[in-house]
C-alpha cells in the first residue's frame, strides 16, 4: 500500500479483539504498529514496545514462513524475534550483519525477524 514517496506501508495482521487489552496495557495497539520499506531501510514498530530500523542492503533473505509459532506480541531469544497479531500471514527476514532492536526502551539483537502482515506476497515480492 503506498505511504509518501518511495515508501510502502504494511499493517500487522488484524487483532482478535479479545487480545487488544493486553496489547493496550504493555502500550503496543494495532494502531500505533506498521511496517515500512522504501528503498534503503526496513522500519518495524510494535506500539511503544518493539522498534527497529533495518537497511535494507542487511537484508539477506525475505520469504514466506509456514513454520509455527508459540504466542502474539514480541518475543525474541539470541537474535530472532517474532513480532505478530495473528499466526496468518507470516513472513521471515534474515538479517546479516545482525542489527539492533529496542525493545521497550533495551537495546537487543536482531538477526531473524518473523513478522504476521496482511499482505506478505506484496512484501515479500518487494525484495524478489
Amino acid at each position: 500500500m503506498p505511504y509518501g514517496r518511495g515508501m510502502k506501508r504494511f499493517e500487522f495482521w488484524p487483532l482478535n479483539p479479545r487480545l487488544l487489552p493486553n496489547f493496550q496495557v504493555t502500550f503496543m495497539s494495532p494502531s500505533m504498529s506498521h511496517v515500512t520499506l522504501d528503498e534503503t531501510s526496513l522500519r518495524v514498530q510494535m506500539g511503544l514496545g518493539f522498534r527497529t530500523t533495518i537497511p535494507r542492503a542487511d537484508i539477506t533473505s525475505v520469504v514466506r514462513d509456514h513454520d509455527s509459532i508459540v504466542g502474539i506480541g514480541a518475543h525474541g531469544l539470541r537474535g530472532r524475534w517474532l513480532v505478530n497479531t495473528s499466526a496468518e500471514g507470516l513472513v521471515r527476514v534474515e538479517i546479516d550483519p545482525s542489527t539492533r532492536v529496542w525493545v521497550f526502551g533495551w537495546p537487543l539483537r536482531l538477526a531473524e525477524l518473523r513478522l504476521s502482515l496482511v499482505e506478505a506476497d506484496e512484501f515479500v515480492a518487494e525484495f524478489a
